[in-house]
């Protein structure tokens, strides 16, 4: 289900690149002050420099939550989404899956660097690649996290030559971003009496992560002959009486 929702999204966004990546209309007039735009969906919060236009996000992305454009080049847009619950996909898998989709979709995708990125102090991962649509070279900067059950695709582009403007640009974008809730704190690891030492075998390690993994567990053979045992002590006991 999380792939095919990201093919989805990787091919909505095709779509709207075709029809928007390379209209360049004159520069719509500044404003001094940031805007601020709050999570409609998922619980974060962006502060945008005044120059970028607000946009409407479905009419961009079905899946966007947020879109903003500056003088019609650049554009910008954030996909949040509900994580599932067993596997909890990290940053690294989104991109994953959405890089996977993209160059599906793309062509002549050419990956230039990628790596860590902090947002509101938590770890993400940018990926910034090259390919082309209805035969113009995009410049794309994407970044990927994930944080309280909630994954976040930060799509932007504009042409390939103004890379360095969308790099400047985004880096401002991205500052502003904020989580508007935070992780429950982890309890303290349980700590093992000293005098317990023994170690773990293989065996039992094994039977412990099945059971980590929610996989049913059938009774210890052990106990079933205990309770066996018992049975007939019970029945040799009341044939005695009977004697």
């Amino acid at each position: 289900m999380f792939r095919n929702q990201r093919t989805h999204t990787a091919l909505l966004l095709l779509a709207t690149l075709l029809g928007a990546g390379c209209n360049r209309s004159p520069a719509p007039e500044l404003t001094v002050e940031p805007w601020a735009h709050t999570g409609a969906q998922a619980p974060y919060a962006l502060t945008v420099p005044g120059y970028w236009k607000s946009e409407d996000p479905k009419a961009l992305n079905t899946y966007a939550d947020f879109a903003a454009s500056l003088d019609e080049t650049l554009y910008l847009i954030a996909i949040p989404q509900k994580l599932p619950t067993f596997p909890i996909p990290d940053a690294r898998a989104v991109k994953s899956a959405s890089m996977e989709m993209m160059q599906e979709a793309v062509a002549e995708i050419s990956i230039e660097r990628q790596g860590d990125v902090m947002l509101d102090d938590v770890l993400g991962v940018t990926v910034f690649f090259k390919g082309t649509v209805a035969g113009e070279r995009i410049q794309y900067i994407t970044t990927y996290i994930t944080q309280a059950g909630w994954g976040y695709q930060i799509i932007a582009w504009g042409p390939a030559e103004l890379e360095r403007r969308l790099i400047e640009q985004i880096d401002a974008v991205l500052n502003g971003w904020k989580f508007s809730t935070r992780d429950p704190v982890a309890s303290p690891p349980i700590k093992v009496p000293d005098e317990i030492t023994e170690e773990i075998s293989a065996e039992q390690q094994a039977l412990d992560a099945l059971q980590l993994e929610g996989f049913p567990t059938l009774p210890e053979e052990t106990d079933q002959l205990d309770s066996d045992e018992q049975v007939d002590e019970e029945n040799v006991g009341q044939e005695e009486s009977l004697n």
